[in-house]
């Protein structure tokens, strides 16, 4: 780990004392210390004469979002109704929930759904396609339902296809699907 008390990089750091005896330590754009290139534990001492006091100080590691499929996996739907030549396949909501690797749940979370049919299906999760855009909402779930309150439309075609949920740069999920025939 790196630390820098200096944006000149010059050690030791030397802070005088204010009209009130106190060194302030704030030349990193008026904060303490930059720390880099790791995580973990480091002190900060500082000496005058033979007194001295320490400063015990961490750098946590980032917090990873950690997407899971809450509900609306693994759902097998006939097609039906006369709308469309075959019917068509109406799916309940799909519901992913994010916390982060501390267990907390992550609200307001931007989540990219992307249906990926068989040749010849026609999978529709959004007015406009195929693809959909939902914000987690205060308890970190997002939820996919805007086809009608339902969260996808099929039709062309049965059998497998999978909804990739990729939540603001993460590794994606995958929700499995099957159109019965």
């Amino acid at each position: 780990m790196g630390v820098q008390m200096d944006p000149r990089g010059t050690s030791p750091c030397v802070v005088l004392t204010d009209e009130h005896g106190v060194a302030t330590l704030d030349k990193m754009r008026g904060r303490s210390a930059s720390a880099f290139y790791d995580y973990g534990p480091f002190t900060l001492v500082a000496r005058h004469g033979a007194a001295s006091a320490a400063a015990h100080m961490a750098v946590a590691p980032p917090l990873v979002l950690k997407p899971t499929i809450a509900s609306g996996d693994n759902q097998s739907v006939a097609r039906s109704g006369d709308g469309l030549p075959g019917g068509e396949a109406v799916f309940a909501p799909i519901r992913i929930l994010l916390k982060d690797s501390e267990g907390t749940l992550a609200p307001g979370v931007p989540v990219v759904f992307e249906a990926i049919g068989a040749k010849g299906m026609k999978v529709r999760i959004s007015p406009e396609g195929e693809t959909a855009t939902v914000t987690s909402d205060a308890q970190g779930v997002a939820t996919l339902d805007l086809m009608g309150g339902n969260s996808m439309v099929c039709s062309g075609g049965d059998g497998e296809f999978k909804v990739v949920v990729t939540a603001d740069n993460t590794k994606p999920i995958v929700s499995h699907h099957n159109v019965e025939a």
